[in-house]
């Protein structure tokens, strides 16, 4: 099993509204949130839901002032080049935002770019990214956006899947992930992905509070009926705001509770063996 979707960082340089955010919202329980950031705690949670290779990605914001270096993310897949694999962070409409992420990819051997619009405080579909994109194209790697809502202290503006829909159509052949599917804004995640089959979503994140797993059944099922298969669904947790296991077993409730629709909205073992591990192999060219 494969998990997209992880963070590292080191602890002590987390921003005081993020770690008031985790802790407040209870995601590390009674536990130090430090006890969280290292390699070993990552592969620990991995092991717990045998998830045999997870991507750990990189924060990078000059604007909110918490940069995660891609030196950094290298030197923690180093700990385990086995197990884990790591994504690249840039500015995308800085001048130099080229050469770092060649740098990154071809030096550091990062497999992948995380960007985090939000955070970042720009406009995916904006023309000044697009050497980035243009870059990440050539090399048949794919993008991870953040998609959907997010902590209070930062504007969803650009937060919008539908804002992705000018990167697909510009870049057609580039692999582009909507974390978290778009949290809470379904409808325009469903719409760019009946439109553009070069995107991709992961799970990670959606939880509802009643069964946990109700957002992630409606997503699922809302896939196959729209779409027409899981086949661009990928596992993810978004470690640490969610444990992979807790996100696992979310994922069985929602196969569990699908057999009370009719058949062919059934979340069968293959779409479950497609989410966790297939459709990864092919977004990292893994064998």
């Amino acid at each position: 099993m494969i998990d997209i979707h992880t963070h590292l960082w080191d602890w002590k340089d987390t921003p005081a509204y993020i770690e008031e955010y985790l802790t407040s919202r209870g995601y590390f329980g009674d536990k130090d949130g430090a006890t969280f950031f290292s390699t070993k705690a990552l592969l620990n949670a991995m092991d717990e839901a045998q998830i045999e290779t997870s991507v750990v990605h990189p924060l990078r914001s000059e604007s909110v002032q918490w940069i995660v270096s891609n030196e950094f993310i290298a030197d923690v897949v180093k700990e385990a080049p086995d197990r884990l694999i790591g994504f690249a962070g840039v500015t995308p409409y800085s001048t130099d935002a080229v050469p770092e992420l060649k740098h990154a990819i071809e030096d550091l051997g990062l497999r992948g770019l995380k960007l985090h619009p939000p955070m970042q405080m720009f406009n995916p579909g904006d023309a000044l990214n697009f050497p980035v994109y243009e870059q990440m194209q050539s090399y048949g790697l794919p993008i991870l956006f953040h998609t959907g809502s997010g902590p209070t202290q930062m504007s969803d503006r650009y937060s919008n899947p539908h804002l992705l829909d000018e990167v697909a159509v510009h870049f057609p052949n580039l692999k582009i992930m909507m974390a978290h599917a778009g949290r809470f804004l379904y409808q325009e995640t469903l719409t760019m992905m009946r439109r553009h089959p070069n995107i991709y979503v992961d799970i990670s994140a959606t939880v509802g509070k009643a069964t946990g797993y109700g957002l992630l059944l409606f997503l699922l099922v809302a896939m196959k009926e729209v779409v027409g298969n899981v086949d661009r669904v990928l596992f993810a947790s978004d470690y640490p705001w969610y444990q992979p296991k807790q996100m696992l077993d979310l994922l069985k409730g929602a196969q569990e509770a699908s057999k009370a629709l009719p058949e062919p909205l059934h979340i069968t073992d293959e779409d479950i063996r497609k989410i966790t591990d297939t459709n990864a192999r092919k977004v990292l060219n893994l064998k």
